[in-house]
């Protein structure tokens, strides 16, 4: 039991909440042969040889694994479990089974196995992704799979779209589908998928069988995505090519300004130069950094500087593309199958 609570705890404490509307979710349940973790959103479970049904509270059963114990027992008796490892014993109250919710039963459908990377893709978008409780929708990533696999993650201000997951084409991509999975999900997920995953699809749930027999189950959101493609510009009058990390250097000395002067920052393209700038109207602060681009057009807009460092920071190292239409319109950062968009702010003028 011991080795599989171990592998267990890994994905299961980044989902047991640390304050969950119902006191039962802070433990793990241990029940009918089955490790059980949930947040009612995802649900975790994993085999165990264990014949008694009982509740650890995931607390006390984590700092006990700290303990690295060599040996692990637990026993329910009467109204009262114990847990004995190494020469200790934890004993607290029992709690009731059947309070805990059950992993969720539906019939699944086999729809595609996937690489590991895909998931650590899925979590390096989930930045991208809105935080606003009234908008489940734009809470998640939008995955869909047809003969190839892309997602697209957005918060109305800022959008990715991975227009290609798999260029490789390692992935056995079954059936076509489109899923809304929650971003809180995905960054819970994604580091304890070490190995190929296979998935299945319920009416409500996306299925994961991960390598030790763990499997998951995440709760689909299931509202209508936005159409994102229709915000994303057909044309562009104008297209610069930069060095990513060149630019991404000059973000980070202008982030390291923004707390004395303004998280808005402005970028202006001139004759083979790149003005990336900060201001303060009301003190008459101004802070530039410039680089050299091959231009020959002109051309300003006004950006949040935290949300263009993300724009910039995850795309791939090398050569990207800045296109641009006018300073009102949106601007497109991009690098072989990575789009990022980003939306204008209005800045304040000198009267």
């Amino acid at each position: 039991m011991l080795h599989s609570l171990y592998a267990f705890m890994e994905l299961a404490e980044r989902v047991i909440p640390s304050k969950p509307a119902v006191d039962v979710l802070q433990n793990v349940c241990v029940k009918d042969g089955f490790l059980l973790a949930t947040d009612l959103n995802t649900f975790v479970r994993m085999p165990v040889s264990c014949t008694e049904n009982f509740l650890l509270p995931a607390r006390l059963l984590k700092k006990v694994l700290t303990h690295k114990p060599r040996q692990l027992k637990v026993a329910v008796s009467g109204e009262r479990v114990s847990v004995s490892y190494d020469k200790q014993k934890l004993s607290f109250p029992a709690a009731d089974v059947q309070e805990f919710p059950a992993f969720p039963s539906e019939t699944f459908k086999h729809a595609a196995m996937w690489q590991p990377d895909i998931f650590k893709q899925l979590a390096a978008m989930t930045v991208f992704a809105s935080t606003d409780p009234y908008r489940p929708a734009l809470n998640s990533v939008c995955v869909m799979q047809d003969e190839t696999l892309s997602a697209v993650a957005t918060s109305g201000h800022i959008l990715q779209w991975q227009k290609n997951l798999d260029p490789a084409c390692t992935c056995d991509l079954k059936t076509a589908f489109t899923v809304l999975i929650p971003a809180l999900a995905v960054k819970q997920i994604h580091k304890a998928v070490h190995s190929r995953v296979y998935i299945s699809l319920s009416e409500n749930f996306l299925h994961l069988q991960l390598a030790g027999n763990l499997e998951v189950a995440v709760r689909l959101v299931k509202e209508e995505y936005v159409a994102f493609e229709r915000v994303i510009p057909k044309q562009f009058t104008q297209r610069l090519v930069l060095e990513r990390d060149l630019l991404s250097g000059s973000v980070k000395k202008l982030k390291a300004m923004a707390p004395l002067i303004s998280s808005r920052c402005s970028l202006t393209v001139g004759k083979n130069m790149l003005l990336c700038a900060l201001s303060d109207l009301t003190n008459s602060i101004e802070y530039s950094v410039e680089m050299p681009v091959e231009s020959d057009v002109s051309f300003s807009t006004n950006l949040d500087l935290s949300l263009l460092d993300t724009v910039i920071h995850t795309l791939p190292r090398g050569e990207i593309s800045w296109q641009f239409s006018a300073a009102e319109q949106p601007s497109l950062f991009c690098a072989a199958d990575t789009l990022n968009l980003i939306m204008p702010i209005r800045m304040e003028k000198n009267l």
